[in-house]
């Protein structure tokens, strides 16, 4: 790569969203290249956001049905609907209020889970004397 193509491939990608004044990444692609571009990726965004929910929404399905025993269907659709009217009714306050909700149980369950495992082997002490016979390999 000459000095000149290293020059151009620095100046496309050195795009700095935190000095420039933007709230969406697809204004700053605007910003940076031009409306083609902004539509192209927004319209983007929609099929693999649908795609990415499918997948979230299953994986959250197969661990429901696991746990509460019941149809993964069910649990797939009664999540869904759930999401969707949470969505629908309070608008992006209600999906930002509840994804602050779901970060406030997530960090308790997982300050629950350390203590337990702490407990579990022993104390902190216990821990960092005792060492795992277990090989990455066996993992695999």
């Amino acid at each position: 790569m000459t000095k000149k193509q290293a020059k151009r491939v620095g100046s496309i990608s050195k795009f700095n969203y935190a000095t420039k004044p933007v709230d969406t990444p697809t204004e700053a692609i605007r910003r940076r290249f031009d409306n083609t571009s902004e539509q192209f990726f927004t319209w983007l965004i929609i099929p693999l956001s649908i795609i990415n929910g499918g997948i979230w929404l299953n994986g959250l399905g197969v661990f429901g049905s696991a746990v509460f025993d019941a149809d993964i269907t069910t649990t797939i659709w009664i999540t869904g609907l759930a999401v969707l009217a949470i969505s629908l009714l309070s608008g992006a306050w209600g999906v930002v209020a509840s994804d602050f909700i779901q970060t406030l149980v997530i960090a308790i369950v997982s300050i629950a889970c350390a203590i337990v495992a702490l407990v579990a082997v022993g104390g902190p002490g216990k821990l960092s004397t005792t060492s795992l016979q277990v090989s990455w390999l066996d993992l695999i």
